[in-house]
C-alpha cells in the first residue's frame, strides 16, 4: 500500500478513527481510516477489502495508524532534505 508523506503525517499528528466496511460483491472487509476535522468527515486512507471478519479489518487499520503515530517525526521525513519542505509538510498536516 502505498501513502503520501503528507497522510502519514496527518495521521501522526491528529485524532484518527477506523471504519470497517464489507465489499459487497467478495463479502471481504476492509478498513478506512478518516478523522473529522471542523465537524467535517475527511477520509485519509482505504485499504482493499481482504480481511475475512471486521473485527480483522478493524485490528489492521487500528494497528496501521498506531504505528504512524509511534513513528518518531525525524523519522517520517528523514527522505525530505530541504528544511523549508520539512516546515512545510508539518504545517500542512497539523
Amino acid at each position: 500500500m502505498g501513502i503520501s508523506l503528507r497522510t502519514a503525517l496527518i495521521i501522526h499528528n491528529h485524532d484518527v478513527k477506523i471504519a470497517p466496511y464489507q465489499n459487497t460483491k467478495t463479502a471481504k472487509y476492509g478498513y478506512e481510516i478518516y478523522r473529522l476535522e471542523r465537524g467535517n468527515y475527511r477520509p485519509l486512507l482505504t485499504s482493499e477489502a481482504t480481511f475475512t471478519t471486521e473485527e480483522e479489518a478493524q485490528r489492521e487499520g487500528l494497528d496501521l495508524a498506531k504505528r504512524f503515530k509511534e513513528t518518531p517525526l525525524d523519522e517520517l521525513l528523514k527522505d525530505v532534505e530541504d528544511p523549508s519542505l520539512k516546515e512545510l509538510l508539518i504545517n500542512l498536516s497539523s
